[in-house]
């Protein structure tokens, strides 16, 4: 699992909001709120979703008096809304999926739905992915694989309304804009494991 608060992520988040004045994050799978935390010391607005009540509920209690906005709910149904409020570029940390008893009894995958959702948007956005390696080939038992997209399925989605410059680091699918594009060569040059 990645984390969009560690290395080497941390650092392209910080260029990113940085170099093209990405002032909003938005963020699906809260969970105890840590990424919308971190988030929240670089970006003026921050939205998270979260599901679950109990998740919700602890992410909110350690978070008071921020400038984090929290929404409990499906983000397959909560994201369109959030999207459209959306005035430019926005960082998307997409971690809202979960199962096999992992944060979830039952297999809950909306990642497509999120994508679709972002690709709605009039504005091209950054987009990063938790969890690559659910993506890149099928989930082992006990998920039930039918209900997880495939890698082409992902980036279909993803690309269809920018042509997203795409690549896989840190368990994490990350999409830009071809105008960040070397922003992501030059982490993948510092972070990736040699050839």
């Amino acid at each position: 699992m990645g984390s969009i608060a560690a290395e080497p992520l941390v650092s392209l988040v910080r260029q990113l909001a940085q170099n093209y004045g990405i002032d909003c994050f938005v963020e699906t799978g809260t969970y105890l709120g840590a990424s919308a935390r971190f988030a929240a010391e670089i970006f003026p607005r921050v939205v998270t979703i979260e599901i679950k009540r109990e998740f919700h509920e602890k992410a909110i209690a350690a978070s008071l008096g921020s400038n984090i906005e929290f929404l409990l709910g499906d983000s397959a149904t909560l994201l369109p809304d959030v999207v459209a409020g959306l005035t430019g570029t926005t960082l998307f940390w997409l971690d809202g999926h979960a199962g096999a008893g992992f944060f979830a009894d039952d297999d809950n995958c909306p990642l497509l739905a999120e994508l679709e959702a972002i690709g709605a948007s009039p504005h091209p956005h950054v987009i990063v992915i938790d969890d690559a390696r659910a993506f890149l080939a099928p989930p082992p038992p006990p998920f039930k694989f039918e209900a997880w997209p495939t890698l082409r399925e992902v980036l279909n989605t993803a690309c269809c309304r920018f042509p997203y410059y795409c690549v896989v680091l840190d368990d994490s699918i990350i999409c830009v804009p071809e105008t960040m594009r070397m922003d992501v060569v030059a982490l993948c040059n510092t972070a990736r494991p040699k050839i």
